[in-house]
């Protein structure tokens, strides 16, 4: 009986250690800071984005076989503003989408866009079946992310440079015609990029 607070004192004084190193570590933790990754576009910017081919996206439990009319060949207008992010990359903040059926266009909340060139969650609400309706979400970034101190260009993407949009949509599969199966994402695609194009805005 006399080994009973022993014992637990010698575990309540190992478990102090351990949360006292997590804590060192939690506290001293090198964050990244926000860094330039993109050049080619102002603070503000209007692009036009050609589809290329796709695949089911990572995460996906199947394509979306154009839900909301995105196909090889479709043309997204984005209107962009330059983002604040926490950390990573500086990215832009999507403003608004046009060229997909059925999306909003809007944001649902602003995107911080920290390691992404950009992004966006809109509504959506599929024109041909009322009960599909869900949550819309596109991101668009380069193979790869630059290394620091080297920036890429969005209006160099294409063959030579491949970039890709990958759009997921989240919400009841059933209602939307799809297969009921254990994924992040209802359904989404990975599209390559055929070109970006900076256009005039409104």
């Amino acid at each position: 009986m006399t080994r009973l607070p022993l014992i637990v004192r010698r575990i309540a004084h190992v478990a102090a250690l351990l949360f006292c190193a997590w804590w060192l570590v939690a506290t001293t933790a090198v964050e990244e800071k926000p860094r330039d990754c993109f050049t080619g576009l102002g603070d503000t910017a209007r692009i036009q984005v050609l589809l290329g081919s796709s695949e089911r996206a990572a995460n996906a439990a199947v394509p979306c076989g154009g839900l909301d009319g995105l196909t090889d060949g479709s043309l997204l207008v984005l209107d962009l503003t330059r983002a604040q992010p926490n950390g990573s990359c500086i990215g832009y903040m999507a403003q608004s989408v046009t060229g997909a059926s059925g999306v909003a266009g809007t944001p649902q909340i602003p995107e911080p866009t920290g390691g992404v060139f950009t992004s966006m969650h809109s509504d959506f609400t599929s024109p041909t079946q009322a009960s599909c309706k869900g949550t819309w979400y596109f991101r668009i970034n380069p193979a790869t992310l630059p290394p620091e101190g080297q920036l890429v260009s969005p209006l160099d993407a294409g063959a030579a440079h491949p970039w890709y949009l990958e759009r997921f949509l989240f919400a009841v599969p059933v209602n939307c015609g799809l297969p009921d199966r254990n994924a992040w994402a209802a359904c989404g695609d990975r599209f390559t990029i055929q070109s970006i194009t900076e256009i005039a805005g409104p």
